[in-house]
């Protein structure tokens, strides 16, 4: 296998056009730098422009230098350089000052702006949005320039933000790609929203400029601002920019009004009158050095085209992670990255965790500190993350290859190139594919019949494979467990509804009979919501609970990447739950409505339902609310994936997200592990919060979720039959 990738990586960079701009870069042989996304390599034409800046335009020019030597006019000069990068005409970019101060200028300036047409039209817009997932100097700012203009702050995913732009909203802040999981945000759908509601919006492009295609006039962004020592290579510090939009520049009201700003900047006018133009965006004196450094760094782009950038940094994650696919070791790392191209930048995040990182037991932090060691370059983000930025200028497919390799070396690959690895659903060009074992042992598959009894036939679980595992890659014991299962056939399967995906298996207690007036249990599995991942792999834990004398219904329903997704997934559990109500196994019993994982949401949701009636909620690892589990990334955009996709996440949370549907009204338990690695127990601690102060506004005084939490147990643990934990769940189901 390793053979067969190597020989491909040199195929494809034989057919690289842009395999000859590597030769700009001062780059060794000896390593792989794919950290270009926290600082890109040094280009070879800074080093003789700084020394020529140095030796003759200050040593000897001195100060004749600022009007000689274009000193003075270098910060919109070097802007328009930035701008053909970014789509933005010239006359719009400014170069100076750091990120954050820009962050500052534009969040100020737009607000100030927001707030004069408010006030024309007679109302009030004080509020700003933040990205709540942005690098976290933009929640600072944002929350200075609030106290400073008198606005109330919100911070929000950026797939809330085009919903919750409101009439007091002035300005949202949003980042372009996420500085952890490399998701490429929607910038013309939240721009075109935002502005939708009369309100400004500033983009964070750090981590796109230079990447991508950002098309900032075409858009029609207001502001924007990014740094330049990332995909730019402009160096360790370098100045970043600000954009303002040519017919915003006039209203352009600066916090920071400098010298550098003024009309007349050599007047000295004690009072401040602003220059025309960008020129509004500068403050004080340049820093001509590291601007020159930029400005050389900036001849590595002579002649590229930004799409074809673009392009070959998608063919460069995809390799990489079919790279990583073919070597690493089962289930040692889970991508956190967008599968889908238009939602991925250009880096690729990859959990690590003690628990995935294989007998070692090595952190993120210790697994990315022997890669470099090993003469691999990336970096790691808190508390798991593995992150490789891939620049298409000088990072060639030779580089993923050997990358991906040297991985797998760190993780313990007897023989890399000869594994697979196990992923969670949903996430980059990786998938887990070990043979199946029998269906269901040799016996016979049972008839399958619709709610009045009427035999038919429709598929029935088959043997647990790598693709049922539910919800991804856990605890590597637990996962092994659960999957190692046999599965076990029902006692009768019905139908609700055509789609072969609309069944309901039975489980009874093990005479064949139901016994007593227990409840039954209509069992929902996870898999968020994926096609790939059936009702197969708790056919154990259902007949494990059958034999503690439950009556439970395992049902399936249809997912996304087939003719599931949103709203029919919600729509086939209010269904199968009606359904199974006016079965006669349902007659006299009490219901209790339960669900693992994104099973724990789609119970969550349907007890919410106003059709689903009088029943017990009990949830184990759930993704109880959708917009944090969109925020955190889950299952490399499961969330989006199921509500159809990043631009319609905002519009259907509200009928979608459990959290969003509080007060619940029914009795709700709730069984969480504390060593979760694929839900956070973050995630239920915020569904019972968010249940309390529903109650309480509400004035209810309904019953507020239980929330088990389990020392030291995973995600799959509680659906294990023979586990603590499961039987922590058998007493909770049992009332």
């Amino acid at each position: 296998m390793s053979e067969h990738l190597a020989a491909e990586a040199a195929r494809l960079d034989a057919a690289d056009g842009l395999a000859t701009v590597r030769d700009r870069f001062d780059l060794d042989d000896s390593t792989v730098y794919l950290d270009g996304n926290s600082l890109g390599a040094l280009p070879r034409s800074v080093a003789p422009r700084l020394n020529e800046v140095i030796a003759h335009e200050w040593g000897r020019l001195r100060i004749r230098s600022w009007g000689e030597s274009g000193w003075w006019t270098a910060p919109e000069r070097v802007g328009d350089r930035i701008g053909r990068l970014i789509g933005a005409a010239p006359g719009q970019v400014v170069v100076g000052d750091s990120t954050s101060v820009n962050v500052f200028k534009a969040v100020v300036a737009a607000v100030r702006i927001a707030q004069q047409d408010a006030t024309a039209a007679g109302t009030v817009r004080d509020e700003i949005l933040v990205d709540a997932t942005s690098f976290p100097t933009d929640g600072y700012i944002a929350e200075s320039a609030a106290r400073m203009t008198g606005c109330a702050l919100r911070a929000l995913p950026p797939g809330e933000i085009a919903e919750a732009a409101g009439p007091r909203t002035a300005v949202a802040l949003v980042n372009h790609v996420d500085y952890r999981t490399g998701r490429l945000h929607d910038l013309p759908g939240i721009t075109a929203a935002v502005h939708a509601a009369g309100a400004r919006v500033v983009w964070d492009l750090c981590h796109s400029a230079g990447a991508l295609p950002v098309g900032l006039d075409a858009h029609g962004v207001d502001l924007a601002v990014g740094c330049t020592y990332k995909y730019l290579n402009g160096g360790p510090g370098s100045p970043a920019y600000l954009y303002v939009a040519r017919d915003l520049q006039p209203r352009f009201d600066s916090p920071l009004p400098g010298w550098n700003s003024h009309a007349d900047p050599f007047g000295m006018d004690p009072a401040y009158r602003p220059a025309e133009g960008a020129l509004r965006g500068r403050v004080g004196t340049p820093d001509i050095l590291s601007l020159l450094a930029l400005d050389a760094a900036l001849n590595a782009w002579d002649g590229v085209p930004i799409e074809a950038v673009r392009a070959k940094s998608l063919a460069l994650t995809d390799f990489f992670l079919r790279c990583v696919a073919a070597y690493v070791p089962a289930g040692r790392v889970v991508s956190v990255t967008p599968e889908a191209h238009p939602e991925r930048g250009s880096q690729v995040s990859l959990r690590c965790s003690p628990e995935l990182s294989g007998a070692s037991g090595h952190t993120a932090e210790a697994v990315m500190a022997e890669l470099i060691r090993r003469g691999v370059v990336g970096d790691f983000r808190h508390p798991d993350v593995l992150r490789f930025g891939f620049t298409p200028l000088y990072t060639s497919f030779a580089d993923a290859e050997h990358a991906a390799r040297i991985l797998a070396e760190v993780l313990g690959a007897d023989n890399p190139g000869a594994a697979h690895i196990s992923a969670a659903p949903g996430t980059t060009g990786i998938s887990a594919t070990p043979a199946a074992s029998d269906a269901n042992d040799g016996s016979a598959a049972p008839e399958v019949a619709d709610v009045s009894g009427t035999p038919s036939t429709s598929a029935t679980p088959t043997a647990p494979a790598a693709t049922a595992a539910g919800d991804g890659a856990g605890p590597p014991d637990e996962e092994r467990t659960l999957l190692e299962l046999p599965a076990v056939p029902p006692h009768e399967s019905v139908r609700y509804g055509e789609h072969p995906d609309q069944v309901v298996d039975f489980y009874l207690p093990s005479d064949g009979a139901p016994q007593g007036q227990g409840p039954l249990v209509v069992l929902l599995h996870g898999g968020f919501w994926r096609q790939a991942y059936d009702r197969t792999h708790l056919t154990s834990c259902a007949a494990e609970l059958a034999r503690n004398g439950l009556v439970v219904a395992l049902a399936e329903y249809r997912r996304v990447g087939g003719a599931g997704g949103w709203p029919q997934t919600g729509e086939d559990v209010a269904a199968l739950v009606s359904a199974i109500r006016r079965h006669p196994l349902a007659q006299g019993r009490p219901l209790v409505l339960a669900g693992h994982s994104a099973g724990g949401h789609l119970a969550l949701w349907a007890a919410a339902q106003p059709s689903t009636g009088q029943l017990r909620v009990v949830v184990i690892a759930p993704l109880a609310d959708l917009a944090l589990s969109d925020r955190l990334g889950l299952s490399g955009g499961a969330v989006a994936d199921l509500l159809g996709g990043p631009e319609r996440v905002a519009e259907r949370l509200p009928e979608a997200d459990p959290v969003r549907l509080l007060p619940l009204g029914h009795p709700v338990t709730i069984v969480h592990g504390t060593a979760d690695p694929i839900v956070p127990l973050a995630v239920s601690e915020g569904y019972v919060a968010a249940a309390r102060a529903a109650g309480e506004a509400a004035g209810t005084g309904g019953p507020e979720p239980e929330l088990r939490v389990l020392d030291g147990v995973g995600h799959y643990a509680p659906v294990i039959p023979g586990t603590p934990a499961f039987r922590t769940l058998l007493t909770v189901l049992q009332g």
